[in-house]
């Protein structure tokens, strides 16, 4: 029982992360020559803006409301340090102005691995990376954070979560 708590399992194949508790997203690179998995316990900017333009046709007053060209914020990934190389050598190889765009598949899982959902980004670059925030006087786990910018995701696969 304890070996099963240990690794993260819960009954199943053991997680990467040997400390997760709950759900945690899974995410993988397109054009990752290690074809690694990332696991994340944090994932935003899953949203779209659809930009409205007012409208008026001849001889109407009540402007017709058309929409724009969709906008995507930045993906944002936070997790623990750990030893997964693939953001951390992506982030690295775009701030030595070697930028390569991929794209990548982000799933919400369940502690097991098991996928719940899934969503898809398209030509995604590394646009930020901070590194572990740590104090003498908070407790407590070093967390990094990548944000990626990128020209579109698609919508979520799958069924969602259980409340």
């Amino acid at each position: 029982m304890a070996a099963a708590q240990a690794g993260g399992g819960g009954g199943g194949a053991p997680t990467p992360d040997q400390y997760a508790q709950g759900p945690f997203f899974k995410v993988t690179l397109d054009g990752d020559p290690l074809k690694e998995e990332s696991h994340f316990v944090e994932v935003s900017g899953l949203d779209v803006i659809i930009d409205m333009t007012e409208y008026c046709e001849g001889g109407t007053l009540t402007p017709r409301k058309l929409p724009g060209p969709p906008r995507y914020s930045n993906l944002l990934f936070r997790r623990g340090v750990t030893a997964s190389k693939s953001f951390v050598d992506w982030v690295q190889k775009a701030a030595n102005r070697e930028v390569t765009r991929m794209g990548g598949k982000i799933m919400l899982c369940k502690r097991d691995g098991s996928p719940i959902i899934e969503w898809t980004f398209e030509k995604g670059w590394p646009c930020r990376y901070e590194g572990p925030r740590m104090s003498s006087l908070q407790g407590g786990l070093a967390f990094e954070c990548v944000e990626v910018a990128h020209e579109g995701h698609g919508g979520a696969v799958g069924r969602p979560p259980r409340l």
